[in-house]
């Protein structure tokens, strides 16, 4: 299931003048002082909705698409990343760790839609969702819905529902 989402900016003050003056968020440095990757976490009513991370690439260069990414809570990345990459998925990043608060990685699925995994340590994810200025839901969007689904059925178990103007991604249950 989706855990958490995070945007990747350059400028990560002006990104939290921006969403805070938007969306009403208040934030939390969540690196460590001397950390050369800042990265704060977003709340709505004291509770975490988001992370602002930036820059945006693990050389500090600048990035030229600042883009959201959502992550999907794993047990263990590792098998995890194993199962993408039988299914036909390119592992992109990682695993790597991010501090105290766990594990993260990143694939492309087989038509190239990126998305991120999650290994909880201390920080299980978002606490707030579907709330006014919080996180509601993720798209896919792909011109083969077919081998989508056929790579995360087989990565993550997930099913499909068609619901005539779009298609429901869900867990087993």
């Amino acid at each position: 299931m989706t855990s958490w989402v995070d945007v990747e900016q350059d400028d990560v003050e002006a990104a939290t003048r921006f969403y805070g003056a938007v969306l009403g968020w208040t934030f939390h440095d969540a690196t460590p002082p001397g950390t050369p990757v800042r990265y704060v976490i977003a709340q709505v009513d004291g509770q975490d909705a988001a992370g602002i991370g930036g820059p945006a690439t693990p050389t500090g260069t600048p990035s030229t698409d600042p883009s959201w990414q959502t992550y999907v809570a794993v047990d263990d990345v590792a098998a995890a990343l194993a199962r993408v990459e039988a299914a036909g998925g390119t592992v992109t990043t990682g695993p790597t760790v991010a501090g105290e608060g766990g594990t993260w990685a990143a694939f492309t699925d087989r038509q190239g839609a990126g998305l991120r995994l999650w290994q909880a340590h201390r920080r299980l994810g978002a606490q707030i969702t579907n709330a006014p200025g919080t996180w509601n839901f993720s798209d896919l969007h792909t011109p083969d819905a077919e081998d989508a689904r056929d790579l995360y059925t087989r990565a993550f178990g997930w099913e499909f529902s068609d619901l005539g103007f779009g298609t429901m991604v869900r867990v087993p249950g």
